[in-house]
């Protein structure tokens, strides 16, 4: 009888020891899933960060477009204002040399 009580009682010691060992086994492996999720959700957050600062880029590259579609208007406004100002130059040049035949003719 004792012997008997003895193996039930070794038998419990060992079942203890199991369930020590598989709770110790299953905080491990819940620590450790924890730690990948801690780490899946900073990859994450990262992420986020450089779409954002694409974002940003995106936008500061859209404004230099815009700037510089601005400074080809300006130069095709300011080339216009040239060429009238040489078309004025021409006329100006072909009174003057009228002006000047005209005068020619006249004291001739």
């Amino acid at each position: 009888m004792i012997e008997l009580e003895v193996v039930v009682i070794e038998l419990e010691i060992v079942v203890t020891e199991v369930e020590i060992i598989m709770v110790t086994e299953l905080e491990i492996e819940q620590t450790e899933l924890e730690i990948i999720m801690t780490e899946l959700k900073i990859t994450v957050t990262e992420l986020e960060i450089v779409v954002i600062e694409l974002e940003i880029a995106m936008t500061e590259l859209e404004i230099v477009v815009i700037e510089l579609e601005i400074t080809v208007t300006e130069s095709e406004i300011a080339m216009t204002k040239l060429e009238i100002m040489v078309t004025e130059l021409e006329i100006v040049a072909a009174e003057l040399e009228i002006a000047i035949t005209s005068d020619i003719r006249h004291k001739i």
